[in-house]
């Protein structure tokens, strides 16, 4: 104060309404993430919505399955150019597509309306992180909905964001849901379905109109993982019942 004159201070309202923003969580188990992601995508009322994963490797490979189950979809991670990222970004706010799978990078420079729910397939790195990235909804009188999908190693994490910023988290009882195939693979899962026609479009009619939450009528492909692979041609079709804790 010795070097200002009749200073002012500004104090910004923040953007998200406590009242309006509802957080959840699912523990689920690791391999079940994906089938459980999927359920929430077609039962939930979803007008759009944000997936964050932990890396960019994990944003690329949930896009791709996303799209070979019909839901559209863009990627956003740090290793796309800035042109992309705009594009991208432009895209998501026509809702165009609706959903965004994006990494903590992109976090923090998402400004967009109508976001209706906010998905951590991955638990956020640092309670600073979660609070960013569950603020990305319920803005500016808007009515949003987080919701994580928890597994046991995210346990002592979870607590430290719940303690530090006294958040309430309401858990939520498992649900029945289908198994989803899931190809985990990397880089070589993105050259499969390539054949002399190029790419495959996914999520697209004949009409190239854009796909909803619901199915394509490409098949899953086969997970990478070999346990992985042979529950799906045991389960798959199967209902998830969380109560017996088994497929029937």
């Amino acid at each position: 104060q010795r070097h200002m004159q009749n200073p002012v201070v500004v104090e910004a309202k923040a953007m998200v309404e406590a009242d309006a923003l509802k957080q959840y969580y699912y523990d689920v188990k690791p391999q079940e993430k994906f089938s459980l992601l999927m359920h929430l995508l077609r039962k939930e009322s979803v007008h759009r919505c944000i997936i964050f994963c932990s890396t960019r490797a994990t944003v690329d490979i949930v896009s791709r399955n996303l799209k070979k189950q019909g839901i559209d979809n863009e990627a956003i991670h740090g290793k796309l150019s800035q042109s992309r990222r705009l594009a991208v970004m432009e895209d998501f706010n026509k809702g165009n597509p609706p959903v965004l799978v994006a990494s903590a990078v992109a976090a923090r420079g998402i400004d967009i309306k109508d976001v209706s729910h906010i998905f951590n397939y991955d638990l956020a790195n640092d309670p600073q992180e979660y609070i960013h990235r569950i603020g990305r909804t319920a803005r500016a009188g808007e009515q949003g909905k987080a919701i994580t999908l928890l597994s046991n190693k995210d346990h002592d994490a979870f607590r430290e964001i719940q303690g530090r910023h006294h958040v309430n988290i309401q858990k939520l009882p498992m649900v029945k849901f289908e198994r989803i195939p899931f190809d985990a693979r990397g880089d070589r899962g993105d050259r499969e379905g390539r054949g002399r026609g190029g790419p495959r479009s996914y999520g697209r009619g004949s009409s190239g109109s854009r796909g909803g939450f619901g199915r394509s009528s490409e098949s899953g492909p086969r997970s990478s993982d070999r346990d992985h692979e042979r529950s799906e041609r045991s389960e798959r079709g199967k209902v998830w019942d969380p109560l017996q804790r088994r497929f029937v």
